[in-house]
This record gives structure tokens, C-alpha cells and sequence, in this order.
């Protein structure tokens, strides 16, 4: 006996609550409250939030939205890696400075402190600074300011799966009640009477031989309730701070700081970081950033094309870390300042 035939007795008083209980296979109705007269009935909707929201999902839709509300569902990232943000990101994040942003006020008074130990005046309070920032810091503990940046990058993450699963609840929740079915707990419970849950099967024209959820499944796609918007779309707008989880972020903050300080204290280091922040200051009067490949001006080649460029790795105790592309050869050079500048004005030179 189908749900639905079995609903059909229990109004006509030729079945009972069990008879209705073991009719549905999938658990979701329950009969608490039987009237006297029986089309009156409460009738109780179970779901477990994966199987509710899994019905809004549209099984022909182009886009990816059925993977991320299987994530939101889970609430966690994927399986797979990340969702919206990658270690990428973070790394782009650290080197343009914004991530100093999010330092709290404690660590970012730390930060200040470190700057005037290392002998720079650049302010944490001056936003303009903040690349320059994560310049220096990069040449006191570059690994540090990579693992710092996939911290952010997961935290981060994670803020916008949730922030998603804030966004399909909200389109999820009372979308029943304008057919009768009373939320009393989204994606979990609801009620209703007899007569109105067969009027609704009636009226739909659904096959009364589905299950309960099969039937709901259909009646949301009858009366287009499915998700079927694009969630990749303006993913950065489910970004809500109550979901960021800035006391783990703070903590990572303050052990690299701890992992700076050490270094910075351990040995003759901020002689080696004055010179290093010597470099970084040539480099951005030029505007030459590290990690970028470079071609020799124009007028450096007597006019001539040249296919020989240059990419500084890094900076170390005032020496730049290179690699010279030239002729097809890659030959790494390592280099003091007064040199670097000779290098780029006669690069003949280093033929």
C-alpha cells in the first residue's frame, strides 16, 4: 500500500496510525493528533536537513549548485580542496598586503613594534604601506608569511561555505507556508491536516504511487521552487564576519609574529634586514616586484629587440636572488645592489 492510499483509508477510517506509519517507507509523515473528524488530523513532516534542502536541488541544472549545496548540507568545505578560495588567493592576499587588515588590534600593535626593531618606518596604520609591509616581513620569514597566507585562505573558505548554507536556508525556509504546511522547525519539522496534504497531492496531478519525498520533489518542481540560480555567481557576497572564525585567525597571527620575533632577535639579523629593506626600497622606486620576469628597457639593447630577461626570487642579507634568461640559457646569478643596478643599465655585461 502506497502512502498516499494509505492517507486515503485512514480518512475513511479503514486504517490507523500504524497502518500509516509502516505505509511510509521513508519516515517523513506521522500522524500525532487524530480528530474525530479524520480529515482534520495533524499530520507531523519529518526530514533530516540533507534530505529537505537535497529537494530544491535541480538535477538538470547547467551550473554547479547541486556540488555546493551537497557542501552547504555538510557544512564544511569539500572533500576535494577548497570551494571558493585557493592557496592562490591567499598568497595574493599576503603580497598585496590586504591580509594585514585583519590582524586585531593586539597583533597589529606587535607588528607595529617589529617594523621599528627591523629599523622601518612604515606605519601598519597606513593602509598605502600595507604591500610594503609584507615585503619586509617577507625577507625576515618568508615560509612563515606563506603558511600564513593558506591559513587565511582556508579560514576564509570555510566563511563562505558557510555564508552559502546562510543563503539557501534562507531561500528554503517557509516556503511551505503559503500552501498550508506550518514550519515549526526549518528543514526538519512541519505540520499540517489530512485534508490539506491530500488536497495538495490531489491538485498537483502527481503520481500517487510516489513516496513522500518523491512527491515533494515534484510538487517543488511544479511550482518552481528549485534553486536554480547560479551559487558561483558573486560567490564573495556570502562573506559575513559573524562567520569568520577570527580567533583561530588571531592565534595564527600570533605565532608567526612569535616565529618573527625570534628570528629578528636571534643573531645579527637586523643588519641583515636593513639591507634587505634597502633593496626593497630600489626595487619600488623602479617598480619591480619579486617573482616577475622582466625584459631590459628598450633603449638598454642599443634598440635592438632582446629576448633576455631577468625574475628576482628573493631577497637575502642585502643580495638579490636571480635568474637570467638569456639566449635560452637560465643561469641563476646572486648579486649585491650596486651590481643589480650595473645589470640592469649594461646587461651586456653579464653576456
Amino acid at each position: 500500500m502506497t502512502i498516499y492510499e494509505s492517507l486515503v483509508n485512514f480518512k475513511e477510517d479503514n486504517a490507523n496510525e500504524w497502518d500509516v506509519k509502516r505505509s511510509c517507507s521513508d519516515g517523513i509523515v506521522r500522524i500525532t493528533k487524530t480528530n474525530p473528524n479524520r480529515g482534520k488530523s495533524l499530520l507531523e513532516l519529518h526530514f533530516t536537513e540533507e534530505e529537505f534542502i537535497g529537494l530544491f536541488k535541480d538535477e538538470e541544472e547547467e551550473y554547479n549548485n547541486n556540488f555546493l549545496i551537497s557542501i552547504a548540507i555538510r557544512g564544511g568545505s569539500s572533500y576535494y580542496g577548497s570551494v571558493f578560495v585557493d592557496d592562490y588567493y591567499g598568497d595574493q592576499e599576503w603580497r598585496e598586503g590586504y591580509i594585514l587588515r585583519h590582524f586585531d588590534n593586539e597583533n597589529s600593535e606587535r607588528l607595529q613594534k617589529i617594523l621599528k626593531m627591523v629599523g622601518s618606518t612604515l606605519k601598519v596604520s597606513d593602509n598605502n604601506q600595507d604591500e610594503k609591509i609584507t615585503k619586509v616581513l617577507d625577507t625576515i620569514y618568508s615560509r612563515g608569511g606563506e603558511d600564513l597566507a593558506y591559513e587565511y585562505a582556508q579560514l576564509y573558505d570555510e566563511c563562505l561555505v558557510s555564508g552559502l548554507r546562510d543563503y539557501i536556508y534562507h531561500k528554503v525556509c517557509g516556503v511551505f507556508n503559503d500552501f498550508g504546511i506550518v514550519e515549526v522547525k526549518c528543514a526538519q519539522k512541519y505540520y499540517t491536516t489530512l485534508n490539506i496534504f491530500l488536497r495538495l497531492w490531489d491538485e498537483s496531478g502527481i503520481s500517487t504511487d510516489l513516496e513522500t519525498l518523491e512527491f515533494f520533489k515534484e510538487f517543488i518542481k511544479k511550482n518552481n521552487l528549485e534553486i536554480d540560480e547560479d551559487l558561483w555567481d558573486d560567490y564573495y557576497n556570502y562573506y559575513d564576519h559573524k562567520n569568520f572564525d577570527d580567533v583561530a585567525w588571531q592565534r595564527h597571527v600570533s605565532r608567526y609574529l612569535d616565529s618573527v620575533e625570534e628570528i629578528i632577535e636571534d643573531g645579527d639579523f637586523v643588519e641583515e634586514i636593513g639591507k634587505n629593506i634597502e633593496v626593497l626600497d630600489f626595487l619600488e622606486k623602479n617598480n619591480i616586484e619579486t617573482g616577475r620576469y622582466y625584459s631590459f628597457p628598450y633603449e638598454k639593447t642599443f634598440g635592438e629587440y632582446s629576448n633576455k630577461k631577468y625574475v628576482i626570487n628573493s631577497i637575502e642579507n642585502g643580495k638579490l636572488m636571480i635568474n637570467f634568461m638569456n639566449r635560452g640559457d637560465n643561469q641563476k646569478m646572486t648579486m649585491n645592489l650596486e651590481n643589480f643596478k650595473t645589470f640592469l643599465y649594461h646587461p651586456e655585461l653579464f653576456d
